[in-house]
């Protein structure tokens, strides 16, 4: 998480950061680790807008499905 934080005071924008995943479906743990992004960011005013999950086939908002806390 260190590295989504460094470059985006770097570059002065929101967070980014990607993964492989085979099926692009949320988990308990992609929502609490958005979750864990957003309470320091919020302090550093970088606003976390959404999460997506991005499969071959898929692409899942938390945004969309309202997970984003």
């Amino acid at each position: 998480m260190r590295g989504v934080f460094a470059r985006s005071i770097e570059l002065n924008q929101n967070p980014e950061e990607v993964g492989l995943i085979v099926v692009a479906e949320p988990i308990e743990a992609d929502v609490a680790a958005t979750q864990q992004l957003q309470v320091p960011l919020n302090i550093l005013e970088i606003r976390v807008l959404d999460h997506l999950l991005v499969s071959e086939q898929d692409v899942v908002s938390l945004s969309e499905r309202q997970l984003m806390g």
